[in-house]
């Protein structure tokens, strides 16, 4: 018996911003930024995503699964990259335990998002916390007045096209079955029977649903 295997090779992200609207405490945030000043913008260190772009409504589409980052940076100020920053996340999404990542650095940290896919799309919610200027100025905190509380990044991970979800299957020695929906090449998979995690005989067959 083998277990049948996610059917999400190269995946395209989606990322959603929790709680963006630019108004009140949280005016200098983006979808792709944290601000971690001080009262007045004094020390402008912040939080940034890389490896994605600006779509619609602030929904961000990723440039690459393996460049998605989210950096931790000192701000540019008189000796500011010279002190040490510490950079917390946690990862979770529905069905899966939660990923912790660190790291510390001098000036700054980067650190890879460790995402959960489905051929459905799912959500991972990352919170994330930063210690800044030698672990004098923590973000989120109360001295920051953009980020009192945790502002969360909320990531899609969509689905497979059918092209490589069928080449998913037969590396799993497992066939396509039924396709509800389009049967373009470049058809998102949207649902799978049996389910992801699965296990299946070998040349079994895989009902899917596209879009």
């Amino acid at each position: 018996m083998r277990r049948l295997h996610l059917l999400v090779g190269s995946l395209a992200l989606l990322v959603v911003i929790a709680g963006l609207a630019v108004t009140g405490s949280n005016a200098a945030n983006s979808p792709t930024y944290r601000d971690c000043s001080l009262v007045g913008g004094f020390d402008p260190d912040y939080i940034q995503l890389t490896g994605a772009s600006v779509g619609p409504g602030g929904a961000l589409r990723a440039q690459s699964q393996k460049t998605v980052k989210l950096a931790a940076w000192e701000s540019t100020g008189f000796m500011d990259r010279t002190h040490h920053v510490t950079f917390h996340m946690t990862v979770s999404a529905p069905g899966s335990p939660s990923r912790k990542v660190s790291g510390d650095g001098t000036g700054h940290v980067s650190l890879k998002l460790p995402l959960v896919g489905s051929p459905t799309g799912r959500t991972n919610t990352v919170d994330w916390a930063a210690v800044f200027d030698n672990a004098n100025h923590p973000c989120p905190g109360s001295d920051p007045p953009q980020n009192v509380t945790s502002n969360p990044l909320v990531i899609k991970v969509m689905g497979e096209t059918l092209k490589k979800a069928k080449k998913a299957l037969k590396k799993a020695d497992c066939k396509l079955g039924r396709v509800k929906g389009p049967k373009k090449s470049s058809s998102k998979v949207i649902k799978q029977k049996p389910k992801p995690g699965t296990r299946l005989a070998p040349g079994s067959k895989v009902k899917v649903t596209t879009q």
